[in-house]
């Protein structure tokens, strides 16, 4: 009696003539995927993504608009963050490093070159130094207006 393959199996590219038999079922198919197995080596099947694309979520996670708890944060998944720490190594060295005294979300956004997002910039209505009454003019003349 021939066994049926399994539902979704790929059919074995090598003939029924140069198979081998490994003594498990799961080996043998394994073994016989391809004919020449040095090229199925070559295939890129389940490549890691690139370091940049997976550590957008931790930019992502970053903004307040997303209201993401900190508890749900990237930063707080292990797998996540065991992932993200062998692609910045393999991709930045001296960010890795800097890991070990800074934050995950102040590494990033400087590893990716963005601008961490919720931050103000300078533009975003900040008020000019030397306006007002607490500014570096009135140190200077010891709170007075110096006009006066």
């Amino acid at each position: 009696m021939r066994r049926r393959p399994r539902a979704g199996a790929a059919a074995p590219a090598v003939p029924p003539e140069k198979r081998v038999r490994l003594g498990n079922p799961e080996l043998d198919r394994l073994w016989n995927l391809s004919e020449d197995n040095a090229s199925a080596l070559r295939e890129k099947r389940d490549a890691a993504p690139a370091a940049e694309a997976y550590l957008q979520n931790v930019v992502d996670d970053m903004d307040p608009e997303a209201q993401i708890e900190e508890a749900y944060k990237s930063k707080n998944d292990k797998t996540y963050v065991w992932k993200a720490l062998r692609l910045i190594a393999k991709a930045d060295m001296g960010a890795f490093q800097r890991l070990g005294a800074e934050d995950m979300e102040t590494v990033v956004p400087a590893m990716l070159g963005v601008e961490p997002p919720g931050r103000p910039t300078e533009t975003d209505g900040a008020e000019p130094e030397g306006d007002g009454e607490g500014g570096p003019a009135a140190m200077e003349t010891g709170g007075e207006d110096a006009s006066k």
